[in-house]
């Protein structure tokens, strides 16, 4: 899996506070600073960590941004119809005091 730069930092920072606190080195060479250990784990590929990822990264995105015209239809088709809402529930008068 290829990461991103946020994802590498993130999992190279996770990894390298871990060694830090006394969690087992998973390479022969643990020698060094524990980012530098964190870094070459990540290279090796011996890390058990898996990156969970948004659905939406993956569809295609638009190149050209929305209009006016377009963003107010995309956000009127987005609401419900008046019919389909719910009716809202009266507010309450504050007691005075």
């Amino acid at each position: 899996m290829e990461y991103t730069k946020y994802e590498h930092a993130r999992i190279v920072g996770a990894r390298a506070l871990q060694i830090s606190m006394g969690a087992p080195v998973l390479i022969d060479d643990d020698s060094g600073d524990p980012i530098d250990i964190a870094m070459r784990e990540l290279e090796l590929g011996v890390l058990p960590i898996t990156v969970k990822r948004s659905v939406s990264r993956l569809l295609p995105q638009r190149s050209e941004p929305l209009g006016i015209k377009e963003s107010r239809a995309m956000s009127m088709a987005e609401e419900p119809a008046a019919e389909e809402k719910a009716p809202s529930k009266p507010k309450r008068a504050k007691k005075k005091r």
